[in-house]
């Protein structure tokens, strides 16, 4: 049989406790139950032969000399004392073993905010490089489509990737460090996010925002892109990450971007999400 673990121990006390509590009032209860049968009227026990009478009359004796004798209550109050010791115990035991796991837990956050700032520190761009990064990467994007930028597109597009990256930033916090903004070598990411665990993969994310229907040439623009930053993350890390590409839509052209994006021939370690841009806080980047 395997011994109880420590982490247990204190349940099983608190179990153990919650029983002995009871006990008392169960015996209580059995013996106020068990008076009906055993106490008759006298005219009853008269009527009954030899035997029964004597067998009775014992009963009923010995029934009298427990629920008149102090030393009996005086037991089961003890019983139910024990069993609130071993509840308190319980809970203190619990309460400790807690304290140790919520300090070790605070340490090792500490730790890995530190890992991250350091992280953000020597990697991360600054807020107005990032708005510099959205803009260069929208007049570029407008003009392969054959449209012109302006600065209300461009202010409209810096917010959706925050919030992409607020979201993003939020589903991954537990398991990655991530970081919106990213330069690496001679390539900038919209958001990296470094796996902290050893079997922790590391993923970073190339955010596009469509208000109209999706352009092949400008598809394959960021397919040519994405590929490069991974040459380049693979490098410079000897980490392969797992790619993924946010498409934010419009509700009009949801439906036309992902029919597109199904008739494109998939490519390894890359994903992509659709997202309509009212959706962006209900999505999950996980997946």
């Amino acid at each position: 049989m395997d011994k109880i673990s420590y982490e247990s121990r204190y349940k099983f006390i608190v179990s153990i406790g919650v029983v002995l509590t009871i006990l008392p009032f169960g015996v209580l209860y059995s013996i106020i139950a068990l008076s009906k049968d055993i106490i008759i009227s006298k005219r009853r026990i008269n009527e009954l032969n030899g035997i029964s009478k004597h067998i009775i009359e014992k009963l009923e004796n010995n029934f009298f000399i427990l629920i008149n004798n102090p030393a009996f209550y005086l037991f089961l109050f003890l019983i139910f004392l024990m069993g609130m010791v071993c509840i308190f115990k319980g809970l203190k035991d619990w309460k400790d073993v807690q304290n140790k796991e919520n300090h070790k837990k605070d340490l090792e956050n500490e730790k890995l905010e530190l890992e991250n700032k350091k992280l953000k520190d020597e990697f991360g761009l600054s807020s107005k490089e990032q708005f510099d990064k959205v803009e260069q990467e929208v007049k570029e994007e407008q003009e392969i489509i054959g449209e012109q930028s302006s600065t209300s597109l461009i202010k409209e597009y810096f917010n959706i990737e925050q919030r992409v990256a607020t979201k993003i930033i939020k589903d991954f916090s537990k398991s990655h460090d991530v970081v919106y903004g990213f330069r690496l070598g001679k390539y900038e990411y919209d958001i990296v996010a470094k796996g902290k665990g050893f079997l922790d993969k590391d993923y970073f994310f190339e955010i596009k925002y469509l208000k109209n229907m999706i352009n092949v040439a400008w598809y394959k623009k960021i397919i040519e892109k994405v590929n490069k930053q991974n040459e380049n993350y693979q490098e410079n890390t000897n980490r392969k990450p797992y790619v993924k590409i946010v498409f934010v839509t419009e509700k009009n052209n949801y439906n036309q971007v992902k029919e597109f994006i199904n008739r494109q021939q998939k490519i390894n370690n890359l994903g992509v999400d659709i997202v309509e841009k009212d959706e962006i806080e209900q999505y999950y980047f996980r997946y």
